[in-house]
């Protein structure tokens, strides 16, 4: 990507993943001159038409850009940056007086999973993926299914991993949020319950996946 990306590149406001995207290739916002813009209302049409340089996007849309004859240049989960791509927060007042609220939300969460990753239900969540991210054909909804059953976490505990990259990134706009200690910031015990009474397993055997 180094001697493909030239200076004065227009990116959308990348968030988390493209910081770290950033930092794994060496570059710098005012040195590379790297212009951040608010992300547009279809990042992928702006990408098509030039507005910016390059975006992060998932497996299906890729897919679509690579039959218009983009490149890819970078893999996120090759090059080991983990982000923070999807996670459930709570805050600390709300858990204490409603955890059965919460353990709720969690086994729905996991239950959704569930769903997602059975082989009888890979067609519906294909054309639920074409829908609501405006995918184009089958071939790319299919991509994106098989890359998301790669990387679908079964028991989605929190990365420690994830969060302390996302810190690392973080901190380089606010230095206070290393005061911060990370594995303070992660809540186990609804899903340790669903994994330890053997819950968890169960809600996936109903759906026929082992």
């Amino acid at each position: 990507m180094g001697s493909e990306w030239e200076s004065a590149s227009v990116v959308p406001a990348l968030g988390l993943h493209g910081m770290l995207v950033l930092k794994h290739f060496g570059l710098d916002e005012k040195r590379d001159r790297i212009q951040f813009i608010e992300p547009p209302p279809q990042i992928t049409e702006a990408l098509g038409t030039g507005r910016i340089d390059a975006a992060v996007l998932d497996p299906a849309r890729c897919t679509e850009f690579l039959a218009k004859g983009f490149s890819v240049l970078l893999d996120l989960d090759s090059a080991g940056i983990a982000g923070i791509q999807t996670a459930l927060a709570v805050d600390g007042a709300y858990l204490r007086e409603h955890p059965g609220v919460v353990e709720k939300v969690v086994t729905g969460i996991v239950e959704g999973i569930a769903f997602s990753v059975a082989p009888a239900n890979r067609r519906i969540v294909e054309k639920t993926l074409m829908a609501h991210m405006r995918i184009s054909t089958q071939e790319a909804a299919g991509r994106g299914y098989e890359s998301f059953l790669l990387r679908v976490n079964r028991k989605p505990f929190a990365s420690l991993e994830a969060l302390k990259q996302g810190q690392g990134v973080i901190a380089l706009h606010d230095p206070n949020v290393l005061k911060l200690k990370m594995e303070d910031m992660i809540e186990e015990r609804f899903l340790r319950k669903l994994d330890e009474s053997g819950a968890l397993d169960r809600i996936y055997s109903t759906y026929g996946v082992k």
